[in-house]
């Protein structure tokens, strides 16, 4: 640790920093600071960063003698000295004999509400840390005068930064939960993505190497993974995936997705008053109590098929396992549905759709007993076979996607319904851009079983854009364009009479730089579609669906409903020896496997 001495404004490195009584400064950066090389100039004072670094001497000289400036005591050239910097910098601030907060931007002498809410310093990620780690915290305006403190200003910090007063007033971070910790970061930014996470390391009393290149959304990932080997603390799932629509692993990729805006905390609203003043949701979401049952069953073949076992005992660990080739983590898992919820009995999943229950309860200061328990609907991945290394780097699991509102949300249960302990592979892929390039698409010949009854819907821009065919009439050879929808059915076919009738809608387009295409079916034989979605497909239904798509693959099979022994199936890919890509549909029998084909 690298010391400025008040009176001489001199550096001195500090071998034994725990003996050394100093000031520490917190503040928002311009675009030019004093640096370690700026400092050491001869010339130095003569620059007009030299300022801060003096008025600041000044003001900590009358009880310091040292003080510590992130600007100009730690050497940025050296990437050893700021890993250690940037993971020993909690501690320094919590050490710190007081800690000045200077607000550049504030004029006035009197703290309100108001007028300190609109400083820069209440924005950005470093600072949060900054004011939880002193228990002596000084505010001081423009002109270096003294506004308040930490403990005279905790109520308009509470509500300023979300923090709750108990915290602010003493009380150590590490009691709150993993997502209330996070909620507190939502709305700040820093100038350099990476330190979003390496900004939260004190906070979540974890250590990791910074790697500035990495971005924002590894740089994230990875400091999740290390809070999820050091606390077991499931409320880290609990984030709010319509501010990131295009991401449906277990993890986000930014604190904003802890927010505590009250609308996307509506699954609550059964339990507990969220337009009451003063609401703080992740002050009722806790983690499970250790005395909680936990469910196992013996591990079969399939994740589908296996026999429940309830165990009444918590002698098990459960805390998540740091190994090859990723994060396990134990989650209670479902897979059948069917299950006696308390506010919703979750229809829109089918019988194969898991869900998981969290560690996690809701309990609201009246509630009985221990509260409610959260479960988190998911969806299998399909597109591999269970035992495929795939799994292992992207998890086989994935987040019910927001485009179905609140059927994606959260559910509380009062029971402990029939769930088993199942550990997954948390690892996930980045989630993946939309597309802005147009590509060509050329359409196969219709099966015999299949025909098509409304227009096609082509989100602009389009190079040609394709006007809307009479019901009745064939897909036209090609489209150029972003992507589209296409609405057809699946006729009865009397040499079975189990064979049902019904609508699809194929979702077809591109995600990512190198335009990377994707295809998606849904039936009415499964999930009831409004009819007018099948007659007229629109362009802000496209959006919903490719707002999904970087979970789709270029095949996607739908069976229709059960008895009915044919399968619907989709295929996209490149071309040979053209540009764009061909899609192909077919109906097959599932039993025999071979296509369908009329005639005797």
């Amino acid at each position: 640790m690298r010391l400025l001495h008040t009176s001489e404004i001199r550096l001195e490195e500090a071998k034994h920093e725990i003996n050394v009584k100093y000031a520490i400064l917190s503040h928002t950066w311009n675009a030019t600071e004093l640096s370690l090389q700026d400092l050491n100039k001869k010339d130095s004072r003569y620059m007009i960063e030299y300022k801060k670094v003096r008025e600041s001497c000044e003001k900590a000289k009358p009880r310091n003698d040292w003080i510590w400036i992130d600007s100009c005591c730690i050497d940025k050239s050296s990437s050893a000295e700021l890993s250690e910097s940037i993971n020993s910098m909690y501690r320094w601030y919590e050490d710190a004999d007081i800690c000045y907060v200077y607000l550049e931007d504030f004029e006035g002498e009197e703290a309100t509400l108001d007028s300190l809410s609109r400083c820069k310093w209440f924005s950005r990620g470093w600072t949060l840390q900054e004011l939880l780690a002193p228990s002596n915290v000084s505010f001081c305006n423009k002109s270096w005068t003294e506004i308040g403190t930490k403990r005279t200003l905790a109520t308009i910090l509470s509500t300023i930064t979300g923090i709750p007063l108990r915290v602010l007033q003493g009380s150590s971070p590490l009691h709150c939960t993993v997502a209330q910790r996070f909620s507190w970061a939502s709305s700040r930014q820093t100038t350099r993505g990476e330190d979003i996470a390496y900004s939260l390391l004190g906070l979540f009393d974890v250590h990791m190497p910074p790697i500035y290149g990495e971005g924002s959304t590894k740089a994230f990932r990875r400091l999740q993974s290390e809070i999820l080997v050091r606390w077991n603390d499931q409320t880290i799932f609990m984030w709010t995936p319509s501010h990131e629509l295009r991401n449906y692993g277990l993890l986000a990729t930014s604190p904003r997705s802890f927010c505590r805006h009250r609308e996307c905390f509506k699954w609550l609203q059964d339990v507990v008053d969220i337009s009451k003043v003063g609401f703080i949701p992740y002050d009722i979401i806790k983690p499970a109590p250790s005395h909680e049952p936990h469910i196992a069953a013996a591990l079969p073949g399939s994740l589908v098929e296996y026999k429940r076992v309830m165990i009444l005992s918590n002698n098990e660990d459960h805390s998540p396992i740091l190994g090859h080739p990723g994060l396990q983590v134990s989650l209670l898992l479902s897979g059948n549905t069917r299950l006696n919820f308390f506010f919703d009995e979750m229809k829109f999943l089918t019988a194969c759709d898991p869900a998981v229950c969290l560690d996690v309860v809701v309990h609201a200061w009246w509630a009985a007993g221990s509260g409610w328990h959260v479960i988190l609907p998911l969806r299998f991945d399909t597109a591999f076979g269970f035992d495929s290394e795939d799994i292992n780097r992207r998890g086989c699991l994935s987040r019910v996607p927001p485009i179905y509102g609140e059927m994606a949300a959260y559910r509380l249960t009062c029971t402990y319904p029939s769930f088993r302990r199942q550990t997954f592979w948390v690892s996930q892929q980045d989630p993946i851009p939309p597309s802005t390039i147009t590509t060509t698409f050329t359409f196969d010949p219709l099966p015999p079983t299949i025909s098509f009854v409304a227009k096609i819907t082509v989100p602009a821009p389009t190079t040609d854009p394709q006007s809307a065919p009479a019901a009745g009439t064939e897909i036209p050879t090609s489209l150029h364009c972003l992507g589209g929808i296409i609405t057809f059915t699946h006729t009865l076919f009397m040499p079975y009479p189990c064979c049902k009738s019904a609508a699809f809608l194929l979702s077809f387009g591109t995600h990512g730089v190198r335009a990377t295409p994707w295809c998606y079916l849904s039936t009415s034989s499964r999930v009831p579609l409004p009819q007018a979605e099948i007659e007229c497909p629109t362009t802000e239904m496209y959006e919903r669906i490719a707002a999904y798509s970087s979970c789709y693959k270029t095949q996607y099979t739908r069976r229709l409903d059960h008895g009915c022994r044919h399968v619907v199936g989709v295929e996209i890919a490149p071309r040979g020896g053209a540009a764009g890509f061909g899609v192909k549909l077919r109906v097959f029998d599932h039993v025999s496997g071979e296509d369908v084909v009329v005639g005797p």
